[in-house]
């Protein structure tokens, strides 16, 4: 019944995509049934497509029918991460998001820091940033650990991850598709 209430909210909020915004309800579904992985992310997904089509407003829009507002939706903008030194600041923007104590449900390290569950770690503009920056970032989403200024390693298990670009949105334009979208 969440799910359907879940997706209907977020349909009337988010118009057009249709689509992502069933998996993304499939996701929080198997989650909240304990269905879903218990160790990294509860999802990972990569919203391509051209401005102003609702890629990030997904996100938040998530993250207020979850929560209620944007309190367990850490931002990354990765135009603002120039050269290949700024992982740091990119750690730092979503330290604060991170919670220290009891460690997360099937987390090994009861010290380790870690998301609250279901919270949302969007990185926006992903192709706009060096490419030493990706694959920190790909590597610590397979790894389910971001490291932390601190040199702490924080979890990411329990959490949803939203990655957005516009790369190739110029040619996903010109295909001529009939629906609005990324």
């Amino acid at each position: 019944m969440l799910s359907v209430r879940l997706q209907a909210a977020l349909e009337r909020e988010v118009v057009g995509q249709t689509r992502a915004v069933q998996t993304v309800t499939r996701s929080i579904t198997v989650a909240l049934a304990g269905l879903g992985p218990t160790a990294g992310p509860l999802g990972i997904y990569l919203f391509v497509g051209p401005s102003g089509t609702g890629k990030s407003h997904l996100a938040r829009a998530l993250a207020r029918q979850l929560h209620g507002d944007d309190s367990r939706l850490a931002v990354i903008d990765c135009t603002q991460l120039g050269n290949r030194h700024e992982w740091t600041n990119l750690s730092r923007l979503v330290a604060p998001h991170f919670r220290g104590g009891p460690a997360a449900p099937g987390s090994p390290n009861p010290q380790q820091p870690w998301l609250a569950p279901l919270s949302i770690l969007l990185v926006e503009h992903i192709e706009k940033t060096r490419p030493e920056i990706v694959q920190a970032l790909v590597s610590a989403v397979e790894a389910g650990t971001l490291i932390l200024p601190d040199g702490r390693c924080g979890s990411l298990g329990g959490c949803l991850i939203v990655l957005t670009s516009n790369l190739c949105a110029r040619e996903i334009f010109d295909a001529g598709r009939q629906e609005i979208g990324f």
